[in-house]
């Protein structure tokens, strides 16, 4: 039987040491910490940095990400105005096209035939925001919509990092809580990602940030990971174990 999100504990999680300390970080991101996971992160629907405005673009980031030596879909298509792309879908056949500036699910297509319908979507997004509910510099990030690789994967692999060293890694094979098949450290059973983990230690020594996250998505077949977004707010339900885990160890770097 397959395990609830909430089961998975922390146990295997070891490998977690912070790379720089509280001074280290940019005051601009600086979180003010609360008796929970969930209501220290709501902080981070405040933070005002072009820096980040700039990477909640999936055009913008899927560039950063190749200067810190990434693996990413290929970029097929990319406009931050109003462009008839039925051309750009039916030459690709395989593609994934989306907004550039909207939530990580919101309007994306995969080798989706109706070009007419995905066309006028992705046009009409252009005049759209994000959610509400998501962070500042999500809202005034670049417009934009783009189409990309298709990569045929088998997990979704979420990365957080905390105070310069991912912490947790959020394996599925599917894209909801309920396709978890793993809470893993840098030693696990599913895959080797040793460049990865140290990529990510590297881009948030970069950035001087204290928490974020890094999503990839992994081929068995190429052994291989690509770079998807970076969530600056994660909103990921990990579980009551695992958000503690998090926050305790976030608590104790802002006390030190």
């Amino acid at each position: 039987m397959k395990r609830h999100w909430s089961e998975y504990t922390t146990k295997n999680l070891k490998c977690w040491s912070p790379a720089f300390d509280y001074s280290y970080v940019y005051d601009k991101y600086k979180t003010p910490m609360e008796k929970n996971y969930r209501l220290t992160l709501q902080h981070k629907n405040k933070i005002e940095c072009n820096t980040i405005k700039k990477l909640y673009n999936k055009y913008e980031v899927k560039t950063f990400f190749e200067k810190w030596g990434l693996n990413v879909p290929q970029l097929y298509y990319y406009t931050n105005i109003e462009r008839d792309i039925k051309h750009i879908l039916s030459f690709h056949k395989e593609y994934v096209a989306k907004p550039a500036h909207m939530s990580e699910s919101d309007g994306v297509f995969i080798n989706d035939t109706d070009y007419e319908k995905v066309n006028e979507y992705l046009n009409n997004s252009l005049k759209k925001s994000p959610r509400i509910t998501e962070p500042n510099m999500m809202k005034e990030t670049e417009k934009g919509m783009l189409v990309e690789e298709y990569i045929k994967f088998d997990y979704e692999f979420k990365v957080f990092v905390l105070y310069g060293c991912p912490i947790v890694g959020d394996i599925r094979n599917g894209s909801k809580e309920w396709h978890r098949v793993g809470m893993i450290d840098k030693e696990n059973e599913f895959f080797n990602w040793d460049k990865e983990y140290e990529i990510c230690k590297h881009i948030a020594k970069d950035l001087r940030i204290d928490f974020f996250r890094i999503d990839f998505f992994y081929s068995k077949k190429e052994d291989k990971f690509y770079a998807g977004e970076m969530a600056f707010r994660p909103s990921t339900v990990l579980g009551e174990e695992i958000d503690t885990y998090i926050l305790d160890k976030w608590k104790k770097m802002v006390s030190i």
